[in-house]
């Protein structure tokens, strides 16, 4: 082989082992691998048959030593080469160093490669690469083997003890967690049993030996006696027992470890020490109900009595063996833990029993606030009715039994009882009134209550039969089944009824309740007895309250409508001091004006019979064709030269224009003060109010007759229209309170302006040529206390920006001097008169309504019925 050929090769090598010991990134080797390379590597699954799978090791190899860095030593044992120097078989020992931050790791591997060389490359077509074994003449690893397998019985026998061992500890931990997870689960302080319960199962099923069971023992209430909580026993019970004081180390013993808390104790006794202190329980309950064959059982068994103790400080637990038998070391450490759990356990118990305590409190507390809530919250009569619903809700929340409840309001001055009845859903059974002297039970009832004492009675399934069918026929009840709560009448009835200042709690059960029950009825009856003095103050303020509201409304309506009309007798006494103020300079205005016309005509005429003399040419009377009050034919009788003739005299022209503007001016004058005259004239309409008393109108006949007369004016005068009036007057109206004088002028005022809007668009459509009908509709209605009239013609409307505008005093919409300004302004003072308001609806080009709202207050109704009696 030729130097070059073979420095290709080592070349190619060094390449290849830099990569597959991923000394450098991995990178495309693809132009020297064989397609079908077959490759062993140093691990089981390193086995390569492509170049695709070679890729994929290489890869992954460099991915797994991404935090180590790599070094390589390597020792040539051989290189062998073709007799036709294309094939190179390779052999080398290799060790690589992987280190890292924290650890070195040496791996020592022997590796052979054969390569062939195609198309002048050199490419690799078969690498193994191994790790050997430490073993000398040992061709088959069989003292290899045996070594590991010694070592594996040995990793297999401490992993079976502590197997065991872990076992063991799970299986005290899993009945410990049972233990803890049953006193989670505890709701409530009669749940402590079953912990108790819980605690001695899971004793026994961890194979500790207790022949005669396990028991609780709170510290703090052992005295003479010993309170234990137990589970087996003599007497195989799962409840609260007393073991009785017995004057023998069997028992006093016990006693002082649990009260001097000495932490562990282990108990011996005799086979007779046994004897004797089972026959002492057999005295007592609950072992003297233990059966016969039973106890001669316990007596015969072989062996003494063995107990250990586990003691904390709020608990004690003890378990037994009736044989004698000693607990061993183990099973007393794990009844130490089983009294830690219980410890805990108690704790959570003291914590439930304290919430309990203060729950039960808070639930009677709310109960009786309820009630007194409840109570304060019935404003009449008709409230009552829910007053047993009240009671059966609270004697529920109480936990007191009851079939049926109620109340019993007793009015000793008329001697009278009213009875609310409700069953346990809540459903009410009736409302009774009776007359108590008449019936011998509600006298006894009532005989109980004026003493304060309780009254109790029984009865049975006939007596509540004799009872309903007494009330059908007094007519107090309709429905028997209703009465009676449900299909069959009650077989058995407690009555029990718990006096309370206004009257009797009645409580019905099915047996008597005891003390404890009757004591919660009690406080329910005292708490309702407050609760119901206040709801009669709270009643009588409020009937007291609701005649104030009346009074004021009625004064707020007075003092308003005197205001008002205070306000307009103002307006009346300013108005008619006006008019007598300016009426007269306003008639000497007019007056002045007119006769100033009349002298400016005759000075014209003067002026041109001045003219005529001198052209006596004229044989008759001119006049100068610019004159006002001249008519055409005189204007056609006049010659051209006449009026050339007259114009030649000096200055003549002037004087006529100026004559000319005075008219003019005068005539302006004239106009202002005849529409000054309509404004006095107005206010002086405004301020003739009638008495001012509000007097019951017929408001329909008032109406029609004020629109009939509207109507009318408006034919006679200069531009009538005709209008169609439709009246849609409510006919239950009749009588309205209203100042007649006054409201008539709001109508003829309405009507008014209505005809005004009408006439304006019947001259704007009939310049169009369309077809228009004037229409004004006169609606009464009556609403929620209220009289509403409305005024809807279907007129020109009222433009938007000017709406807000109407009501202002001298604001017209009226083209011209045509309106005052007033009219809107005085309707609306005179609906404010009444107490009543004024609204406006308007669309353009549509129509107007004009809506009035008169009360119809209490206040109204008196003065009806005053005028009715009147």
């Amino acid at each position: 082989m030729d130097a070059q050929k073979k420095k290709l090769l080592e070349e190619s090598y060094d390449r290849l082992i830099n990569v597959g010991c991923c000394l450098k990134p991995y990178e495309d080797i693809s132009d020297m691998i064989e397609p079908d390379v077959f490759i062993f590597g140093t691990t089981k699954d390193e086995q390569v048959f492509s170049l695709k799978n070679l890729v994929e090791l290489f890869k992954s190899q460099y991915q797994q030593l991404e935090s180590f860095e790599p070094t390589l030593e390597r020792n040539r044992l051989y290189t062998r080469i073709s007799n036709d120097h294309n094939t190179a078989s390779i052999a080398e020992e290799i060790t690589l160093t992987l280190t890292s931050d924290k650890v070195t790791n040496n791996i020592y591997m022997r590796t052979s490669c054969l390569m062939e060389y195609v198309d002048g490359r050199w490419k690799l077509t078969h690498w193994h690469a191994s790790i050997p074994v430490d073993t000398e003449n040992d061709h088959w690893h069989m003292e290899e083997w045996k070594r590991e397998k010694g070592k594996l019985q040995k990793l297999v026998d401490q992993q079976t003890v502590d197997l065991k061992s872990k076992n063991r500890e799970l299986e005290i931990e899993a009945a410990l967690e049972r233990v803890r997870s049953q006193s989670i689960a505890m709701r409530y302080t009669s749940d402590l049993q079953e912990v108790v319960n819980t605690l001695a199962h899971q004793l026994l099923r961890i194979n500790i030996d207790i022949n005669g069971g396990t028991f609780i023992v709170v510290n703090e209430k052992v005295g003479r006696d010993i309170e234990i909580w137990g589970c087996g026993g003599a007497a195989n019970y799962v409840e609260k027992a007393v073991i009785p004081f017995l004057n023998k180390p069997i028992y006093f013993h016990s006693v002082r470890a649990i009260k001097k808390k000495e932490g562990f104790l282990v108990e011996v006794y005799t086979k007779e020490e046994k004897i004797e202190f089972f026959e002492h329980l057999f005295q007592h309950p609950p072992w003297k109900f233990t059966p016969q064959k039973k106890k001669e059982q316990l007596l015969s068994l072989k062996g003494g009595y063995t107990r250990s103790w586990s003691f904390s400080p709020n608990t004690s637990i003890f378990m037994i063996n009736n044989t004698g038998k000693v607990f061993s070391e183990e099973d007393n450490n794990i009844l130490k833990r089983f009294g830690q759990a219980f410890e805990q356990t108690y704790t959570r118990f003291l914590d439930l029993q304290k919430a309990e305590e203060l729950a039960r409190e808070a639930t009677h507390q709310a109960a009786l606030d309820r009630v007194r809530g409840e109570i304060a919250s019935m404003r009449n009569p008709d409230d009552l009715k829910h007053i047993s619903q009240i009671v059966f809700s609270e004697l529920t929340t109480l936990g007191v039994p009851f079939i049926r409840c109620g109340v019993f309001i007793i009015d000793e001055p008329k001697s009278k009882v009213r009875v609310y009845l409700s069953t346990p859903d809540g459903q009410s059974l009736g409302v009774l009134k009776l007359h108590y002297p008449s019936l011998e039970f509600i006298s006894e009832v009532v005989t109980s209550w004026k003493k304060g004492e309780l009254y109790k009675k029984h009865w049975d399934r006939d007596d509540f039969v004799r009872w309903t069918k007494l009330m059908m026929e007094m007519g107090q009840i309709r429905d028997e089944k209703i009465y009676q709560g449900n299909d069959a009448p009650p077989s058995s009835l407690d009555l029990h009824f718990v006096p309370f200042e206004q009257g009797m709690l009645y409580v019905g059960c099915c047996n008597p309740l005891n003390g404890q029950q009757l004591e919660l009825v009690q406080n329910l009856a005292d708490t309702f007895a407050m609760a119901y003095a206040r709801y009669e103050d709270f009643n009588q303020l409020a009937i007291a309250k609701e005649k104030l509201e009346v009074a004021l409304t009625d004064i707020k309506a007075t003092q308003k409508q005197m205001v008002q009309q205070e306000k307009l007798a103002s307006l009346g006494q300013l108005t008619a001091g006006i008019a007598h103020e300016i009426k007269n300079p306003l008639n000497f205005m007019n007056n002045f004006s007119e006769i100033s016309i009349e002298l400016i005509e005759e000075v014209r005429e003067e002026l041109m019979l001045q003219a005529a003399e001198l052209n006596p040419k004229n044989s008759f009377f001119t006049k100068d064709p610019s004159f006002k009050n001249e008519d055409e034919e005189e204007k056609k009788g006049m010659q051209a030269g006449d009026r050339n003739e007259i114009s030649k005299i000096p200055d003549l022209d002037y004087t006529f224009s100026i004559l000319n503007d005075i008219e003019t001016y005068l005539e302006k004058i004239k106009e202002h003060g005849n529409r000054a005259d309509r404004i006095v004239t107005s206010m002086l309409q405004h301020s003739r109010s009638g008495s001012g008393a509000i007097e019951l109108t017929n408001l329909n006949s008032l109406i029609k007759e004020f629109v009939n007369l509207a109507f009318l004016g408006m034919q006679a005068g200069k531009n009538p229209i005709n209008v169609d009036i439709c009246f849609q007057l409510e006919e239950h109206i009749v009588e309205v309170p209203l100042i007649a004088q006054d409201f008539s002028r709001v109508i003829l005022n309405m009507c008014t302006n209505a005809f005004d809007a009408m006439r304006e668009k019947l001259s704007a459509v009939g310049e169009k040529s369309s077809p228009y009908s004037p229409q004004l509709t006169i609606i009464t209605k009556r609403i929620d206390g209220e009289v509403l009239v409305e005024f809807k013609d279907n007129g020109q409307g009222i433009r938007e920006g000017i709406k807000e505008k109407i009501m202002q005093p001298f604001f017209t919409t009226k083209k011209g001097k045509e309106g005052t300004g007033l009219g809107l302004y005085i309707t609306s003072d005179i609906i404010k008169a009444h107490g009543g308001k004024l609204k406006v609806k308007t669309e353009e080009g549509v129509g107007t309504a004009f809506i009035i709202f008169i009360p119809v207050t209490k206040l109204t109704m008196k003065l009806s019925k005053k005028q009715e009696k009147d």
